[in-house]
Parts: structure tokens; C-alpha cells; sequence
């Protein structure tokens, strides 16, 4: 594993009434890029929301800045929202974090994408540390490259009627 692998350990609660776990892996959002389809953006969150038995892995290139300084920077490719704007790689990572709002709790990781890392290496943004921020995911971090563990555990109550817990 390099050093820039990092491993990430959550639990996630279940009851035997609903043993199941959804993985929803997330990614290539483009955030700010004037053809994503944000209707259906909110639609999977809202979705994912109303499933409390979803968890989710943002996979990178969550927003669509290319390094202001990147040969393929195209101001023209920006979604509406940043037309007249300074500042689009923040105004990016805003929107998606208002975006990612309502499934912030079902978050069990977060890797960067070449877009995030570009803007943090030609601009000195670190974009992806701002999301990290704003959603209150430090501790999901896993960089470019990381593993997930998922410790499953249940509830149960004994013949006495005492609770506890177990990994599955």
C-alpha cells in the first residue's frame, strides 16, 4: 500500500428485519459543467435519501473545474450557475455540497478525483479538502487510491430483555 493509500473503518447499523446494505458508488458528477443533468442528480439523492440502507462512495471528479490554468479550461462549459461568477472552482464545490446535503450521513467515503487534484496542483485550491470540509467528512477521507472496511453490526436483545451489538 503507498503512503498515499489510506483505509477508512465505518459501521453501519442494521436490524434483522432489513439485513441488506446498498453500496452506491457516486462519481464523475461534474458539478459545474453545463451538461450534467442536475435534475437527475437530485432525483438519485433524493432517492438515496429515503433509503436509509444506502451508503455511498463519492469516487472523484465530483466538480467539473479543470485547473483555471488547464489547457482544457473552457469557461463556455460552465453550467449556468457560474456565469459571471469569480471564483468558480469554490462556487462548484459549494453547489455540490448543498447538493450532497441530505445524504451527508450516508457517506462512508470520499476519494479525489484528477479534476480535484488538478486544482489543488495548478491553482493551490484544494478543492477536495473544502468538500471534506463543508460536509464534516474528514474522517472518510481516502485520497486518490484507499480501501473501505464495513464493519455490518445488528442490535440484539438477550432472553432478559439487555441489549447489545455484534459485527457481522
Amino acid at each position: 500500500m503507498s503512503s498515499k493509500q489510506k483505509v477508512v473503518t465505518t459501521s453501519v447499523q442494521f436490524d434483522e428485519s432489513n439485513p441488506n446494505l446498498v453500496l452506491v458508488a457516486l462519481g464523475d458528477i461534474h458539478h459545474g459543467h453545463i451538461n450534467t443533468d442536475y435534475n437527475l442528480l437530485k432525483r438519485d439523492i433524493a432517492t438515496i435519501a429515503r433509503n436509509p440502507r444506502w451508503v455511498v462512495v463519492l469516487m472523484g471528479d465530483l466538480i467539473q473545474a479543470w485547473s483555471l490554468k488547464h489547457r482544457l479550461y473552457n469557461p463556455s462549459h460552465h453550467a449556468p450557475y457560474l456565469h459571471g461568477k469569480t471564483g468558480v472552482i469554490r462556487h462548484q464545490a459549494k453547489a455540490l455540497v448543498n447538493d450532497l446535503k441530505p445524504i451527508k450521513k450516508q457517506i462512508i467515503g470520499v476519494l479525489s478525483g484528477n479534476h480535484e487534484t488538478t486544482c489543488h496542483d495548478e491553482d493551490d485550491v484544494n478543492v477536495y479538502q473544502d468538500i471534506l470540509d463543508d460536509l464534516d467528512l474528514n474522517d472518510k477521507a481516502l485520497g486518490s487510491a484507499g480501501f473501505l472496511s464495513i464493519q455490518h453490526m445488528t442490535q440484539f436483545a438477550n432472553s432478559k430483555g439487555q441489549g447489545g451489538r455484534f459485527n457481522i
